[in-house]
């Protein structure tokens, strides 16, 4: 999941990020630890929740049934001052305004690519979009606003 959003986002702070590494140090899979610093967002983590599964056949094919949170967080700053501004092709996003169309742009990249998931070649089917929630400030850094996107799918293993 992290390897398919960092090949089909855009990560709209790279110019600003240290180091400047595209496309690789702006979604992380599990809990990073990052600088509490406004150019190190907006961040993306990626994090399995849960699994569940079955055996489908004699074989003993098994299908597994993964939950996985995206996290999405956007720099706040305090009480909006040094509130973090990126511009797109002419138009300011900051705060909420970022945070829902980074979270537009995970939810079209996962729906863009329902094909990738579906294909024979592929083990990964059935995605599906179970919840996108704001969840407002982030209660340990007060700096950042948050969004969660839940999506599952299934995949087989013999």
């Amino acid at each position: 999941m992290v390897v398919l959003l960092r090949l089909r986002l855009t990560d709209y702070n790279s110019a600003r990020r240290k180091p400047a590494e595209v496309g690789s140090n702006w979604i992380f899979p599990d809990y990073p630890i990052i600088d509490l610093v406004k150019n190190s967002y907006p961040m993306i983590r990626v994090n399995d929740v849960t699994e569940t599964a079955e055996i489908v056949d004699i074989n003993r094919t098994m299908v597994y049934h993964p939950r996985i949170q995206i996290d999405i967080f956007v720099w706040l700053g305090i009480d909006g001052a040094d509130r973090h501004i990126i511009t797109i092709s002419g138009v300011n996003y900051s705060g909420k305004k970022l945070l829902d169309m980074v979270s537009r742009d995970v939810i079209s990249a996962l729906d863009d690519n329902k094909a990738d998931f579906d294909d024979d070649t592929n083990i990964l089917h059935n995605l599906k979009l179970l919840a996108k929630v704001d969840m407002g400030k982030d209660p340990d850094r007060k700096q950042l606003i948050r969004k969660r996107i839940e999506i599952s799918f299934d995949y087989y293993r013999g």
